[in-house]
């Protein structure tokens, strides 16, 4: 009704003036939110979150919104978790050599991905900070050659498939199910936990850091084209060699809370 709309405009004149920005912005905002179904009040929380990270990751309020939305679906979370995200990206931001706004549209190109292989939140923001800052290539390429890498670890090839043994007591095939199966089985490490299930991605790369330093040239060529393939190697490699540094950011992106405050 008019005076329920009246008096959500003046909630959202209220929040404007503690977060510091126009009504306008507060209520374009909340407008995108409300458009994905989100309630009233789910969304007072969210706008919170974009406009935030809109001012302290130095992008505009649409693309906040949107990088956000991506997150939240891709990995699942509450919208009471919304400023959590941005606490995480902000206090990242404080840290590394490149902004809240890019880690969130690296992020957003890759969180469903990464969620599907097993890839923690925090860990993603430290992947992905880390060849970012390292690299200093766009957060959309960064983002990209991530969301391949992810793809091509649950590559199930049809031939492959065809001749497993999917039996509760098969615990492996003799044929490797992709690329990476092959090449890591050689370096004594498994991608799958049982015939049917895939270890984490977080697990694998944990295990290849440990040993990184041990292997020759040649296993870190043939592990690093099978993961990540030609193109996306370079990134793949930045992040094995800096390994320790995006477990530090991780580490940084866990203990967050309040930063964006």
């Amino acid at each position: 009704t008019k005076s329920e709309t009246r008096e959500l405009v003046n909630v959202y004149a209220q929040l404007a003036k503690q977060l510091g920005v126009t009504t306008q912005e507060v209520v374009n905002g909340a407008t995108e939110w409300l458009r994905q179904g989100y309630t009233v009040q789910e969304s007072q929380k969210l706008v919170t979150a974009s406009v935030y990270l809109s001012k302290l990751g130095m992008i505009e309020s649409g693309q906040a919104t949107e990088y956000l939305t991506s997150v939240l679906k891709g990995f699942k979370l509450e919208t009471s978790e919304a400023v959590s995200v941005v606490d995480k990206l902000t206090k990242v931001d404080l840290e590394a050599a490149t902004s809240a706004g890019n880690i969130a549209e690296a992020l957003s190109r890759t969180s469903v991905s990464a969620q599907n292989v097993g890839v923690d939140l925090d860990r993603l923001i430290g992947y992905v900070t880390e060849v970012l800052q390292v690299t200093q290539k766009s957060a959309s390429s960064v983002g990209e050659s991530f969301k391949t890498i992810f793809a091509r670890y649950q590559n199930v090839k049809a031939s492959a498939f065809k001749s497993m043994d999917l039996s509760e007591e098969a615990a492996e095939t003799t044929e490797g199910i992709n690329d990476i199966e092959r090449v890591l089985n050689k370096v004594g490490i498994k991608i799958r936990t049982s015939s049917k299930e895939f270890a984490s991605f977080d697990s694998i790369l944990a295990q290849l850091a440990e040993n990184w330093i041990k292997y020759s040239s040649v296993e870190k060529a043939a592990i690093s084209t099978a993961i990540a393939g030609t193109r996306q190697r370079e990134n793949f490699l930045v992040l094995m060699e800096n390994y320790n540094e995006a477990m530090d950011i991780a580490a940084t992106s866990t203990a967050s809370a309040g930063t964006a405050e």
